[in-house]
């Protein structure tokens, strides 16, 4: 019987005579594209969205996150699996998807879940309208275009949802020593709910919020003049990542864009 010793070696040779043969097959593709007059090199793949943001958050020292349109908690479960260790405190209309978000966030004391309720420029009483796939969910209704891009996001039904703004319950969560980064994903009401924290947003460090290229709910602001309403208020843009795009043509239609204050 072989001991482990002899078996230890011998997958030991196997090991370095795969590498071996890796090694030549890329040295022999190499001289195949530099007889043509190409180089080939490795490309190192980017980090992911969810590790370039937790970094940021290390980088400014933030230690509190308004999560804004949070739905089932998939945001807050990201930043902590990127490692974020900091407080969040997360905003969802839908009574469903709230529900869901509660007991994902049961275990974890730095994860605040606000009351059911929409953030925008009012406080009160709104009907929003509930998508198929439920993350498209809008007090806007929705555009062909966007329906024609995801079929699953059709409207099924509506519910009535408290409205607020981030300045009439802010103080509940936050001091003027707390290094704060403010997530918006709510569905083209962006620029609502930043209209709702006039008085709140000095006191942000950072800002991350989808921005659409083109109308996918009705009466929606762009990227454009959202890009240019944060920078007016002090923001530069620190990072692009591509959100939702057209299946059939290809084309980006909205994009997640981080600011800061330099």
């Amino acid at each position: 019987m072989n001991s482990s010793k002899d078996v230890n070696a011998g997958l030991k040779m196997t090991t370095n005579k795969t590498i071996m043969i890796k090694y030549a097959i890329e040295r022999t593709i190499r001289l195949a594209f530099n007889t043509i007059g190409l180089d080939l090199h490795r490309i190192r793949p980017d980090i992911s969205s969810s590790d370039k943001l937790s970094k940021s958050l290390f980088h400014f020292n933030i230690d509190t996150v308004f999560d804004v349109g949070a739905n089932i908690g998939q945001f807050a479960r990201s930043l902590r699996q990127a490692g974020y260790k900091g407080r969040i405190i997360s905003f969802e209309p839908l009574s469903e998807a709230h529900e869901k978000l509660r007991e994902y966030a049961k275990d974890d004391s730095d994860w605040l879940i606000h009351p059911r309720a929409a953030l925008g420029d009012n406080n009160g009483e709104f009907n929003i309208n509930i998508a198929g796939n439920s993350v498209s969910s809008s007090l806007l209704e929705m555009t062909a275009l966007h329906l024609n891009s995801a079929q699953d996001s059709g409207y099924i039904g509506t519910e009535k949802c408290t409205t607020q703004t981030l300045d009439s319950i802010a103080s509940k969560y936050i001091t003027s020593n707390n290094n704060i980064f403010l997530k918006i994903d709510t569905q083209g009401m962006e620029w609502e709910v930043l209209n709702g924290a006039v008085n709140t947003l000095p006191f942000i460090q950072g800002v991350m919020l989808e921005v659409s290229f083109v109308e996918l709910y009705s009466g929606q602001k762009l990227w454009k003049e959202m890009i240019e309403h944060l920078e007016i208020e002090g923001f530069s843009i620190w990072s692009i990542d591509q959100e939702f795009t057209d299946q059939k043509s290809g084309k980006t239609l909205q994009c997640n864009v981080v600011l800061y204050r330099p």
